[in-house]
């Protein structure tokens, strides 16, 4: 929380790297890069200042924090078809197999209905994806980060609330009361209760929520260069996420840090 002088850390890392990868030229430029002060721009001021381009990418540790910085900076979007967005979180197909990891890019493809998503301002669509590894298209959810979450919550606490009220009843185990269903054991009511809250909850758990592609984790970011780089410096766990997060930026690097939980100061 304390004020940091930029200049003299980047000179710190710049010695690091003498020491420790000194056969890394393609590092000691872009920390030479830095130096200069009409590169480094050292705050921002407010979200409206930054200079936010296509050529821009928002770099911070956390995916509920980038979800946050888009929502302040660009706003949610509902996406459109052929938009390439970020997944936050794993796909995988019927036979467990994972298709798509955290992190990774992948291409809308068509909006499809999803119930579970009537009476929010959420949308869900379809994803390009190898047909050779699934039967059914892969689906994401976009819009308002903080409803899907809650969304999530909701059909989680709602089918945990079924089993357990069916556990205490029958004074079983969890894999006994399936075993239950399987067989048609329980009463009509019960039955389709637990099929009615499993399903809607396995139909959101199975659908990732993704962003917007300019905002980007430390670990999407490695290894790339980008023109213009803002990074959430308050966000970062560590030195090596801080270094990781400064050193994409190729022609200009901007900072932003929380000032007092509001994520629009800097």
């Amino acid at each position: 929380d304390n004020t940091v002088n930029w200049v003299e850390y980047v000179d710190e890392v710049y010695k690091l790297v003498v020491n420790y990868r000194a056969t890394n030229p393609t590092t000691k430029q872009i920390i030479d890069l830095y130096k200069d002060s009409k590169v480094l721009s050292k705050s921002v001021e407010e979200f409206s200042k930054l200079d936010f381009t296509k050529d821009t990418k928002i770099i911070a540790y956390r995916n509920a924090t980038l979800s946050q910085l888009q929502k302040s900076i660009k706003g949610y979007d509902n996406g459109m078809i052929n938009d390439t967005v970020i997944l936050s979180g794993t796909i995988f197909n019927s036979k467990k197999e994972k298709l798509f990891d955290n992190g990774d890019e992948v291409v809308l493809r068509d909006i499809v209905y999803l119930d579970i998503l009537d009476d929010t301002n959420l949308r869900c669509f379809t994803i390009d994806y190898n047909t050779l590894l699934s039967s059914y298209p892969p689906k994401v959810i976009l819009g308002d980060y903080a409803e899907y979450k809650d969304l999530r919550q909701h059909y989680f606490s709602k089918f945990q609330e079924v089993m357990n009220l069916l556990t205490n009843k029958y004074h079983k185990s969890k894999k006994a009361i399936w075993s239950m269903y399987n067989i048609k054991k329980l009463e009509f009511r019960e039955q389709l209760d637990l099929k009615n809250s499993y399903r809607d909850y396995m139909s959101i758990s199975k659908t990732p929520y993704a962003r917007d592609s300019q905002f980007i984790t430390t670990y999407k970011a490695q290894g790339k260069g980008y023109k213009h780089v803002a990074v959430a410096i308050y966000d970062m766990p560590n030195d090596h996420h801080r270094y990781t997060a400064i050193s994409r930026a190729i022609d200009k690097l901007q900072i932003i840090s929380k000032n007092k939980g509001k994520y629009n100061n800097a």
